[in-house]
């Protein structure tokens, strides 16, 4: 007997709808947790010099830990998204424990690489502020599993239509963290210390939340302890979109700490501050396109498990038209304002180099339209093994693009020009292989031999 028989979770009959439902809160959530990732280097840069650049060379590390909840949680609402689409709601729960399995896992084997991060360091030219870098990194990797399990969570709800509750949740502790950076920073006078305690007690905080929901069964996927028992071809599923999402994320985080290298050699200490500040205000300029993402991740996997292949390129080229417009109004406000932007970060006297960023960081947006829509959808396919391709491809074009151009144009510029031709050419990569995809599943179903699961 199929114990979801009872549930009514449909987001097949009105997608766009769905969409948008699905979509508007993630924003918000995807919103407040890149600012919970600009908090600490906001208040850090009131300290000095030092513990800001200390920061700022963490960002890449921490980014990969919050990823890896990430990455398990999108393999985890491809997997139930798809069932749920195709009536197996059996196949939705075992989901749940295995994604869980998956982030214990995942935590161990930060544990054991932490004591580590001195050598990591250094073997990234990241050395310098070492000690003031460790005492912010070291307690976050220790703690990590309050990162990933807050992300994981957040996609099983949304798997099943619920993206108002992680929302809500997430920018509770976003706010308590708003609260305890500044008290431990400054009060206690803890430095960067303070920053890493004040996130890891908010994470925590969200983490309470989330495990209380399901224990008191206030979800419409519950996590059921009958189906506890290991399956290794629910591992491969949820796998299979978790792996080569986890090792995406890693490729962008070795991509940063390699920008990071060029930068502190071309410019100093400035040029990595620069970065890491463009890299978390991209973060909030792409909100809107991460939550369209996202909300498209789950409705495409619903209407690919019911079979519906026109409604399925229908959503997507919706996605892709609803990202753009909303992306040409974003870089009219960042060229605008660029300037007051950077002066919130104590980055000032750097005109030139501002105006640089955000004009070619506008065309950099637009590229990251395709490139994200276009991931997320074949996520919801389940074949991010193909998005895992892309992102090698992308991170040696980069690699190449920047180290050849940082022998023509001086003063790190290579690095913005570098970023712009790689985003470019995947972006029309992604185009064209959708177009390709939407035609074979189109045959598949003709010949009846789709395989949704």
């Amino acid at each position: 007997m199929n114990e979801g028989n009872n549930l009514r979770i449909d987001m097949v009959s009105s997608p766009k709808k769905s969409f948008w439902k699905l979509s508007v809160p993630i924003m918000c959530f995807v919103l407040f947790n890149a600012i919970y990732g600009m908090i600490d280097l906001f208040w850090v840069s009131r300290l000095d010099a030092s513990s800001f650049y200390a920061v700022s060379v963490s960002i890449p590390f921490f980014t990969l830990i919050s990823a890896m909840g990430d990455s398990i949680g999108q393999g985890t609402n491809s997997l139930m998204s798809r069932s749920i689409g195709a009536k197996d709601y059996n196949n939705a729960y075992k989901a749940i424990f295995h994604g869980m399995v998956f982030c214990f896992v995942i935590w161990l084997i930060i544990l054991i690489c932490t004591p580590f991060l001195g050598d990591i360091l250094i073997f990234s030219k990241l050395d310098k502020c070492i000690e003031l870098t460790l005492m912010y990194l070291t307690p976050l990797c220790m703690l990590s599993i309050f990162f990933i399990l807050p992300n994981f969570f957040s996609e099983t709800l949304q798997s099943e239509g619920d993206s108002r509750r992680p929302t809500i949740i997430i920018i509770c502790g976003n706010i308590l963290n708003l609260i305890l950076d500044p008290i431990l920073i400054f009060y206690f006078n803890l430095g960067v210390k303070g920053a890493a305690y004040a996130t890891i007690i908010s994470s925590f905080a969200t983490v309470v939340v989330f495990i209380y929901l399901y224990a008191s069964k206030k979800t419409q996927i519950p996590l059921p302890f009958r189906y506890t028992k290991l399956n290794k071809h629910v591992f491969f599923e949820i796998m299979n979109v978790a792996f080569p999402n986890f090792l995406i994320d890693s490729l962008f985080c070795t991509i940063a700490i390699f920008i990071n290298g060029v930068l502190l050699r071309d410019l100093g200490q400035i040029g990595v501050l620069l970065y890491s500040t463009s890299i978390k205000l991209q973060d909030i300029l792409l909100t809107p396109i991460i939550g369209y993402g996202r909300g498209l991740m789950s409705v495409a996997g619903q209407i690919f498990g019911s079979k519906n292949i026109n409604e399925l390129k229908n959503i997507y080229l919706y996605a892709l038209k609803v990202s753009i417009g909303t992306i040409f109004v974003i870089s009219i406000v960042l060229i605008t304002f660029r300037d007051a932007i950077y002066s919130v970060f104590s980055i000032n006297n750097m005109e030139l180099a501002i105006t640089y960023i955000a004009v070619f960081g506008s065309f950099i947006l637009l590229c990251r339209v395709f490139l994200t829509i276009g991931s997320k959808m074949l996520d919801s396919f389940g074949k991010s093994y193909y998005n895992l391709i892309f992102t090698i491809i992308y991170a040696l074009l980069q690699i190449i693009f920047i180290s050849i151009l940082d022998y023509i144009i001086p003063y790190g510029s290579s690095v913005l020009f570098g970023i712009l031709l790689a985003q470019i050419v995947i972006s029309v990569s992604y185009v064209i292989f959708l177009e390709y995809t939407f035609r074979k599943f189109k045959k598949q179903k003709e010949d009846d031999t789709l395989v949704v699961i």
